[in-house]
């Protein structure tokens, strides 16, 4: 604040300021990276001292089941010649349906600890290759939905997919990495489908190539429970969930937001109250000329 003065009276005065929005900005980014990269080392070693454990657990687990199929005939002949009895206090006839189950849960969990050990890994690889792979778009697309086949049986009665109509011409194709874009399409559409309260709610994905822009774009919407608007910054934080009592690691949007990154991309998130999510990724520069790549992606 600089005085103007008149006959040493005051008259006015000048104001002069400094924009340090940018600043800040950068402060934070380079608080949030230096954040990241003590996790990235810090799941690296969490990573690899649990997959030793895991494995361990999954060959044991399958060979135990591999006892049990040789046994379990056994048991029924003890039983016809001997009548009823039990093991560890368990009656025979509640083993029999007991131990395929827990041997199920046990290799079941395994794979899940494997899957968010291999996350770990992800989250924590510097080097992530060059990615320049021409993609199709749509049979990405279509390769991610085929893995996650059942988990939309399980989640919805109402999943559509909307690609462009015929008069509009093919989907260019886009430079990249085939499995990584995939990966985003399968964290994307299983966040929208883990939003639904109930079958009845719809998820949308949608291919579009936007000539207006130049883009490939790729749409998630659903009509889920939605997102507080206060946790839209934290969406893509390593371990950030709203599901840690329905088993969320906090690693999907997470690795989502990486892989976007390897490509040069960006994600942002939108909220609507009452309207459900969505979340949607456009590639720029799809004829192969160049290697930007832009994503969107958020809540509805």
């Amino acid at each position: 604040l600089v005085p103007m003065r008149s006959d040493e009276r005051v008259e006015s005065m000048l104001v002069i300021c400094t924009d340090t929005t940018e600043q800040h900005l950068l402060q934070s980014q380079a608080v949030r990276s230096a954040r990241l990269a003590t996790l990235g080392v810090l799941a690296a070693s969490v990573a690899h001292e649990i997959n030793n454990p895991n494995n361990a657990m999954r060959f044991n687990a399958s060979i135990f089941a591999s006892i049990w199929r040789d046994v379990e005939p056994l048991l029924h002949r003890h039983r016809e010649e001997h009548g009823p009895f039990c093991l560890a206090e368990i009656p025979f006839e509640e083993v029999l349906e007991d131990v395929p189950r827990l041997l199920e849960g046990m290799l079941g969990s395994s794979e899940r600890i494997g899957t968010i050990v291999g996350n770990l890994k992800h989250l924590s690889r510097q080097d992530r290759g060059e990615a320049r792979q021409a993609v199709d778009p749509v049979r990405m697309v279509q390769s991610a939905l085929t893995i996650l086949h059942g988990q939309i049986k399980r989640h919805t009665n109402h999943f559509r997919v909307l690609l462009p109509e015929e008069e509009e011409g093919p989907v260019p194709m886009v430079l990249g990495s085939a499995q990584q874009l995939e990966q985003v399409v399968i964290n994307l559409v299983m966040n929208a489908l883990q939003s639904l309260p109930e079958r009845r709610c719809s998820v949308t994905l949608q291919v579009a190539f936007r000539t207006d822009r130049g883009v490939v774009e790729i749409r998630v919407e659903d009509r889920g429970r939605g997102i507080e608007p206060a946790h839209l910054s934290k969406l893509t934080d390593p371990f950030f969930t709203t599901r840690s009592g329905e088993g969320g690691t906090g690693l999907g949007l997470s690795i989502t937001h990486t892989i976007v990154a390897d490509h040069r991309g960006g994600v942002a998130f939108q909220v609507g109250a009452g309207q459900g999510n969505h979340r949607a990724g456009t590639v720029a520069d799809p004829s192969g000329r160049g290697d930007r790549w832009r994503w969107h992606g958020g809540e509805r």
